[in-house]
């Protein structure tokens, strides 16, 4: 760009591009970090809890029919559909969707090769866990 004309300049100097990130991008990736290692550290129970929802918290209460006691499941929380489609969904993968698109869609073709490591380092701290 020529000199003197303004609203056109990027980086510290004319012509001179800022390299790195900016200290925004660099603060929300040291959060995302510290996120992912406070889920990691209590998946097991997060999964337990989504299992719980899914299956709803009852209790057996004994009731009176035709002279017969009979336990009878009563729920204080009924079984939630959306976390239930969640595990099926972790499980088996989610259903495709009718989509017309072109080209192929690979299941990691999008993912950055950092976070592919990252995938696999988790599927092997599971296997340790277990």
């Amino acid at each position: 760009m020529p000199k003197g004309v303004k609203g056109f300049q990027r980086g510290n100097k004319e012509g001179e591009k800022t390299k790195g990130k900016r200290r925004k991008t660099l603060e929300k990736e040291a959060l995302l970090l510290v996120m992912k290692e406070k889920i990691l550290d209590r998946w097991g129970d997060l999964i337990d809890k989504k299992i719980e929802l899914a299956s709803g918290v009852f209790v057996m209460k004994p009731v009176v029919i035709d002279g017969k006691v009979v336990d009878v499941k009563v729920y204080k929380e009924k079984p939630d559909g959306n976390a239930l489609e969640y595990l099926f969904s972790m499980m088996v993968g989610k259903p495709k969707d009718e989509m017309e698109h072109s080209g192929t869609i690979g299941m990691y073709q999008d993912i950055p090769e950092e976070l592919k490591e990252e995938i696999r380092q988790f599927k092997e701290w599971q296997k340790q866990k277990k």
